[in-house]
């Protein structure tokens, strides 16, 4: 049986490779579109092809629901709303990318998919005490200074693009909690990726320049589907059970940061003063409305 310190190591050591490969999502789609100028939609669609062919091995090769293939597609059509919310995100997610630096896409992604599952919570019923409400009243500020006008802010649209990403990233997890196919979070990201590269097929074809397409591009689209979001969400969803949902909460604060870092060094951009302040703000922000709840 192992010890807690060894679940403990385990547990980081897990943790701190789905928040990397969460990150790497927004640098590897900076780098594709900056670098080689591929197209957001191309991107897009090799983005969840790859996922989806990644988690369906995953699926055959460790397979403890003696589940095939041919039952998850049949599952498909169950999960539309679920893959439809996965197609809004990576999409959005994509073309925001077009203008928008690495480390800011990840926070306006991030603050996005927390605040909106915040006022979901808020909908549900549920009430904040004086720190929660200071916690959140602080990440709005953070994120009106951030998208306020200014030679280093990110343009209107591409910041809409990521805000709506956030929310349908958020819709997606909420839809994932209330999950009624019985099965692995890892076979339902399979169906819901499934289902989003059909809409994908049918939709981003009519989108997608491909008078230009660089073989590094794909390559970078490929990393983004298959390792960074395909095994990143498996590995998440294999950690989430032996972490506390605080903790599951408050780590994925650490993304943005590791973006940005990733996007200084990898893309070439430069850390700007309003993107730094912004970050500080909106994370702690955030960080009190976890810390604030009592138990």
């Amino acid at each position: 049986m192992a010890t807690l310190n060894q679940l403990s190591i385990k547990a980081t050591t897990l943790v701190i490779l789905a928040m990397t490969a969460f990150a790497a999502n927004s640098v590897l789609c900076r780098l594709a579109l900056k670098d080689t100028g591929m197209d957001a939609g191309l991107f897009t669609l090799v983005r969840l092809v790859s996922g989806a062919v990644m988690l369906a091995l995953l699926i055959v090769f460790h397979n403890k629901e003696q589940i095939n293939l041919k039952q998850l597609l049949v599952l498909v059509p169950k999960s539309g709303l679920s893959s439809l919310m996965l197609f809004c995100y990576a999409a959005s997610f994509s073309y925001a990318y077009i203008d928008m630096e690495t480390g800011t896409g990840a926070l306006v992604l991030f603050a996005s998919v927390q605040l909106a599952m915040i006022g979901y919570h808020l909908s549900t019923g549920n009430r904040f005490n004086w720190i929660e409400a200071f916690g959140l009243m602080l990440a709005l500020i953070g994120f009106i200074y951030l998208l306020f006008p200014s030679a280093s802010s990110p343009a209107l649209i591409p910041a809409l693009l990521m805000i709506f990403s956030g929310i349908s990233w958020a819709i997606f997890t909420l839809l994932g909690k209330q999950n009624a196919l019985e099965l692995s979070a890892t076979s339902n990201m399979a169906v819901s990726f499934i289902g989003a590269t059909a809409l994908a097929v049918l939709l981003l074809p009519w989108f997608v320049n491909t008078s230009d397409i660089a073989l590094k591009g794909i390559y970078l689209a490929i990393g983004s589907g298959a390792v960074a979001s395909a095994l990143g969400y498996a590995i998440w969803y294999s950690v989430l059970p032996i972490i506390s949902v605080l903790q599951a909460s408050i780590v994925q604060l650490s993304v943005p940061a590791i973006a940005a870092i990733g996007g200084v060094i990898i893309v070439g951009e430069s850390m700007t003063i309003q993107l730094f302040v912004a970050s500080i703000v909106i994370l702690g922000g955030i960080l009190l409305v976890f810390i604030g709840r009592k138990p």
